[in-house]
């Protein structure tokens, strides 16, 4: 057999693959949120794999633990971000409302599945002052929802899977009628 036919034979098969096959793990990643060495409870933790838009969220138990669930590979970047509960203080003589968010944030590359667990830590303050006859406290941070789930891509993972499939096809049925003949002389 020619080599042009064994290439040929070669990306029909590669482009015969299923999109499962092609598409990304799934990574389970879980850990702890810890202010001054204690677990915080009712932390809202978002996490994303940097370069896709898909932002996964949950928040700690009594134990300070969440989990989510994304999408990626070996070599993607994961960044986390954990806001805990505000407090909101009395107004002082002046009429200031002071308010508190602790919030973390951490960042992991993903060398192997399983990632080994995440432990973040609230180690930054953020603060609000509001001042005036007439203070009304407003949250230093504005949160996305945390019911935010990845919509399902099944329809999309077949049909590609069968587009990459008869395209193999074609490009096989081409590359073994389209050669000519050798004659043997």
């Amino acid at each position: 057999m020619s080599r042009f036919r064994l290439l040929a034979l070669a990306g029909a098969a590669l482009l015969a693959l299923p999109a499962t096959v092609l598409a990304a793990s799934a990574i389970d990643l879980n850990g702890t949120v810890t202010r001054d060495a204690a677990p915080v409870e009712g932390v809202s933790v978002t996490a994303w794999l940097v370069g896709d838009d898909i932002i996964v969220s949950a928040t700690t138990d009594a134990s300070g633990a969440f989990a989510v669930q994304l999408e990626g590979d070996a070599g993607g970047v994961i960044q986390v971000r954990a806001t805990g509960p505000t407090v909101t203080f009395e107004p002082d003589d002046q009429g200031c409302v002071r308010s508190e968010t602790p919030a973390g944030r951490a960042e992991i590359t993903i060398e192997a599945l399983p990632v080994p667990p995440l432990a973040i830590s609230l180690d930054t303050l953020v603060v609000s002052n509001v001042c005036g006859t007439a203070a009304t406290p407003r949250p230093a941070l504005t949160l996305p929802p945390t019911d935010a789930t990845q919509p399902g891509n099944d329809a999309r993972d077949v049909s590609t899977g069968v587009l990459a499939g008869l395209i193999g096809l074609l490009f096989l049925v081409v590359a073994v009628t389209g050669l000519p003949a050798r004659r043997r002389g």
